[in-house]
């Protein structure tokens, strides 16, 4: 089950009316009594009697799913600790070049020689080397033409759970013969 972006904005437990720490017989009661009252049938013709339900019931099939209900947890967790929201990470600890909260994708660009030996993989993928630096060693010798940068917006979800994509770039081609 995917965290929804509802998730980030709604406290579900505050839906409901109990606390986080709410056992399930708690959740189960509150939700009947609300739904009870805000029930289509008991409340015709009232769209925000209609609304409130569906808000209970959204609630209620998180909270009184354990599975859903743990992972809601862990997630609002991480997003009051500073590491996500929705309109992208929120501060990733605080690293330079990290993610920024900018709405519907990242405020910056991400500097892969933060997160966990992404440098040194899309380094050498590259050519730049360990740990993603652009330097280069007298050994080597001279650093021919431009690196290639790519910008790629990503959601939190894709972020979070990870995408496979295609980057296309266009270069003038060497000649061999010269």
């Amino acid at each position: 089950m995917a965290p929804q972006r509802e998730w980030f904005e709604k406290d579900y437990y505050e839906v409901l009316g109990v606390s986080k720490d709410a056992s399930e017989k708690d959740i189960t009661r509150a939700y009947r009594k609300l739904a009870k009252q805000f029930h289509p049938d008991a409340n015709q013709g009232n769209p925000a009697a209609e609304e409130r339900f569906k808000e209970v019931s959204g609630a209620y099939d998180v909270l009184g799913d354990a599975d859903k209900r743990k992972e809601y947890d862990e997630v609002r967790q991480m997003v009051a600790s500073g590491v996500g929201g929705p309109g992208g990470f929120g501060g990733f600890g605080g690293a330079p070049g990290g993610f920024g909260g900018a709405p519907g994708g990242f405020g910056e660009t991400i500097n892969f020689e933060d997160i966990g030996g992404f440098g040194d993989l899309l380094g050498n993928l590259f050519g730049r080397g360990a740990g993603g630096r652009r330097g280069r060693n007298a050994a080597q010798g001279p650093r021919r033409g431009m690196d290639l940068e790519a910008e790629l917006h990503l959601d939190f979800l894709e972020a979070v759970h990870g995408i496979t994509t295609t980057v296309s770039f266009t270069a003038d081609a060497v000649c061999h013969t010269c």
